[in-house]
């Protein structure tokens, strides 16, 4: 009974110190702040967070890495697999949808030189298991590794990791609804938002052309693309579709430097 009551407590403790770093995570004033408080509550339960990702399902889309804690020769590596569609990590990720072990990445499904060099210096690093845990995020996924140290780690460590991963991640998008919208799907181009942006502030066709560089008339053709696109039938109706699917999300009204 003693080691039962002992159990409780000590899940009641993690829950309590769980909660303070969500609401820490919640007056957290950028993406790296957040990610050093997340890797702060894990390091306190003896794991190390490896590293974020946030990434879209469509790999033309850049990824944004806020935390990275991995070695150098991995860290060389990230540019050089991007062009290939990323690291082994995030395109199991992207396939499996659910959590599993860097260390036990199939080889067989990453047969490009550099996968393999990645996986290499993967099988190097000081944990006994590297736990990715995807959530996803619209048309993305937040992809949240964390180094386990203890070889003897039972399934309840492993659960106890990936709720907290997804309690975290919750807070994180809460915190910078932003990241959703990266990864929401849009009809409309940069090019055609920006314009439609001008447009809202009451800009001319020719005060646009001469700020984005381009010519009245296509200024004046973009617009009508977009309203096409929208299925609107005058500028005021096109704005109104965008606002609703989030097409301005990523955009700050008033900011003239946005191609």
């Amino acid at each position: 009974m003693l080691k039962l009551v002992e159990k409780v407590d000590v899940q009641r403790a993690s829950q309590t110190e769980l909660r303070a770093i969500l609401q820490r995570l919640s007056k957290s004033s950028n993406l790296q702040d957040a990610c050093d408080v997340a890797s702060e509550y894990f390091r306190h339960h003896d794991h190390d967070l490896v590293s974020v990702i946030f990434c879209s399902n469509d790999d033309s889309v850049p990824a944004i890495r806020p935390f990275r804690n991995l070695p150098q020769s991995l860290i060389e590596l990230a540019p050089k697999l991007q062009e290939i569609g990323g690291c082994p990590p995030k395109k199991e990720a992207q396939r499996l949808l659910q959590p599993f072990d860097w260390k036990h990445i199939p080889r067989s499904g990453h047969l490009q030189f550099l996968s393999q060099r990645f996986l290499t210096e993967v099988d190097k690093l000081p944990y006994a298991m590297v736990l990715a845990v995807p959530v996803v995020i619209g048309k993305g996924i937040a992809v949240f590794s964390v180094g386990i140290h203890d070889h003897n780690h039972g399934p309840q460590a492993r659960e106890e990791v990936i709720v907290a991963v997804c309690q975290i991640a919750t807070a994180m998008i809460s915190r910078f609804p932003e990241l959703a919208n990266l990864f929401e799907s849009k009809l409309l181009t940069t090019v055609q938002a920006t314009v439609m942006l001008f447009a809202i502030q009451g800009f001319s066709n020719r005060e646009i052309s001469e700020s984005i560089g381009l010519g009245e008339m296509a200024v004046g053709m973009i617009l009508k693309s977009a309203q096409q696109k929208l299925g609107a039938a005058n500028l005021a109706q096109a704005v109104a579709k965008a606002l609703a699917l989030g097409e301005f999300a990523h955009m700050q009204i008033g900011d003239h430097d946005l191609i």
